[in-house]
């Protein structure tokens, strides 16, 4: 109830101040605006908004709330990206007299101008006065405000837009409330021409009151959370989590917040139940997901800082310029990197791709949710805890394990083996270097055994599950990660390729065989981001295939599949230029096709479109390569 009492008090007197200049019968005829100013993203919206709920609250009316016998109805307008005035007037047209469908119109506009006497197409093009404005005040018995937001974002040049305003205030006597962040308005050193000088003068003649809108960012969050209603465990406390990364990050964006916590109920939503229950990581996850994804909203992250290898999502690469923006960006939250919980490849691939669909597999591999009987590694990761006898149980658990290959998940292998050296090097067991070196590239070929695609590491730096590498930077461990890293390299590979082409065959088998969905399933889903026609071996059956199927399944797959799946430009740099020399193959197999289609209309207007995609392809992922 403090926070709530604050909020009040920081911005009471503009609510006063309004309620006066709706109200007062003095000002009914007014010739003058309000103004609402504060930097981008300070609340200015937020405040305007609330302000209007509680007038509605009262009021039976949409949008529309009684005060001394007076019915008002509030017109809110973005200006942000709109071309021309016409804009504005259409907009406030169709809040009047809304528009639901476009097969409506010409209903409508027979309606208006028989009934209301109306012209729609003038009106939109702009070419008469407003006085549909005053007729539909007449006819409702309601007086407007207008609120127009983003002054300072709008397209149309600023004295049409002034203009526009001047007209409503002096001309009709509307009452306007403004919204802008006045300092990209004023004349200053970052802008000092004739457009700001402009400005000034308007707001001279026009804005006869500005005020200046402050807040209070735990009301506002609080506002926030309850808009959004996540169904949180209650001992989760997400609104100190959110408080303490807004503080830590200088950045006072209000509107990054509100986006930040949508994403996050979605993301949330997703989380299967049982890993809800752990507040510990509940509370880490939150913390991480909000920091990171704020740096992304303010620019201080980008992708390519969060996915610096683009061939692959299975890869991290080590980049030390990023890697130090990265360690100095966490240390400001108090974070380091062993605290961010996933890879940070897969941080892009969450807020960054937008794709959750392996959330929970990413959670299941987590520290806090291995299971009792497969976690000595993570005891020991922790064994300063451990007393003596409990240590040398974890400890002969883990060599155990370590000796019968079980350890085939490939980030778990290398946390154990860096484990084992670093006990090596501090005399606490006496396992050798080489002994370790040779046990770990035998589980290292067990992880690759039943086909498994793996996982590509490239440096030490982040750690897994959310835990860092033991002694990641001793001379021994690093000798012994380069071995690991070669000969994974080599698993790796082989692994993906052949992966690549089962993908491919796969595709082809359920193309012959009219199974377009489950080829779109894939391609959409597991398959969006990872080149898979790497294969020219697979050339000639797969154009074969593509003639041979019913016109249905080939327009199916062609439209709705093939060409959206290579429609974003940057893909062809970022995910697939690895696919180059399969389109070429088929180019080639497209151009010495024997089949006869001359009787086949259909299916040659088809194929030729396929033709002028595949070249299109070709040519975009030659110039992109280059």
């Amino acid at each position: 109830m403090g926070h709530r009492q604050e909020k009040i008090n920081v911005n009471q007197h503009i609510i006063d101040y309004l309620d006066y200049y709706l109200d007062s019968q003095s000002v009914y005829k007014s010739n003058y605006a309000v103004l609402l100013r504060g930097d981008w993203g300070c609340g200015k919206t937020y405040f305007i908004d609330k302000f209007i709920e509680e007038k509605k609250k009262n009021s039976k009316w949409n949008f529309c709330f009684l005060s001394k016998q007076n019915k008002y109805k509030f017109i809110k307008v973005s200006l942000f990206g709109l071309k021309n005035t016409n804009s504005i007037t259409e907009k406030i047209f169709q809040i009047l007299y809304p528009i639901r469908a476009s097969r409506c119109t010409k209903f409508i506009k027979y309606t208006l101008n028989k009934h209301l006497k109306i012209d729609l197409d003038l009106i939109l093009k702009g070419s008469i006065n407003l006085n549909f404005i005053d007729d539909y005040q007449s006819k409702n018995k309601v007086k407007i405000i207008f609120i127009f937001d983003d002054l300072e974002r709008t397209d149309i040049d600023i004295k049409e837009i002034l203009g526009y305003i001047n007209y409503f205030v002096e001309q009709n006597n509307f009452k306007i409330i403004l919204l802008a962040n006045e300092y990209k308005l004023l004349p200053n050193k970052e802008n000092d021409n004739s457009q700001n000088q402009l400005y000034l003068e308007f707001k001279e003649k026009v804005i006869g009151k500005t005020f200046e809108v402050k807040h209070s960012f735990e009301m506002i969050l609080e506002g926030f959370l309850e808009h959004h209603k996540i169904d949180l465990n209650e001992e989760l406390n997400l609104f100190d989590i959110i408080k303490e990364v807004y503080e830590s990050s200088g950045y006072k964006n209000l509107r990054y917040i509100d986006q930040s916590i949508s994403e996050f109920k979605y993301v949330f939503n997703r989380i299967d139940s049982k890993y809800k229950q752990n507040i510990e990581f509940l509370s880490q996850f939150a913390k991480v997901f909000f920091v990171i994804l704020i740096e992304l909203k303010n620019g201080n992250l980008t992708e390519d800082t969060l996915n610096p290898l683009k061939d692959t999502n299975h890869t991290l690469k080590g980049d030390e310029s990023k890697e130090n923006k990265l360690s100095s960006l966490f240390k400001k939250y108090n974070l380091s990197v062993s605290d961010i919980l996933f890879d940070i490849g897969d941080w892009e691939i969450i807020l960054v791709k937008g794709d959750i669909s392996q959330i929970n597999n990413m959670i299941q591999g987590l520290h806090f949710f291995i299971e009792e009987e497969q976690q000595s590694w993570v005891k020991l990761w922790h064994f300063r805890e451990l007393e003596d006898d409990e240590f040398d149980i974890q400890l002969n658990d883990m060599i155990k394990k370590f000796k019968n290959n079980q350890y085939l998940d490939i980030k778990t292998l290398l946390h154990v083996t860096a484990l084992l050296v670093f006990f090596n090097n501090q005399k606490i067991n006496s396992y050798a270097l080489e002994d370790i070196k040779n046990q770990m590239l035998s589980n290292l070929e067990n992880c690759y055994s039943d086909g498994q695609e793996g996982v590509l590491i490239e440096d030490t730096f982040w750690g897994a599950y959310g835990l860092g590498y033991y002694d990641k930077t001793s001379l021994e461990f690093q000798n012994m990660f380069e071995v690991f890293k070669e000969q994974n390299k080599i698993y790796y590979d082989h692994a993906v390729n052949q992966k690549k082409r089962d993908d491919l065959k796969n595709i082809i088998s359920n193309l012959s065989k009219g199974n377009i969905k489950e080829i779109s399933d894939f391609l959409n889903g597991d398959g969006l981001y990872i080149p898979i026609f790497v294969e020219k071996d697979c050339a000639k059956e797969f154009v074969g295939t593509v003639i041979s199927v019913r016109n249905q399944k080939m327009f199916d797959f062609l439209y709705n599949i093939f060409f959206s799946r290579y429609s974003n430009r940057r893909n062809f740099k970022d995910y697939f230029s690895q696919e180059l020399d399969f389109w070429k193959e088929v180019q080639k197999e497209l151009s010495n096709q024997p089949v006869d289609l001359r009787d086949r209309k259909v299916k040659q207007f088809n194929l030729n479109l396929f033709k002028e995609k595949v070249t299109e392809i070709v040519d975009k992922m030659q110039n992109h390569n280059q």
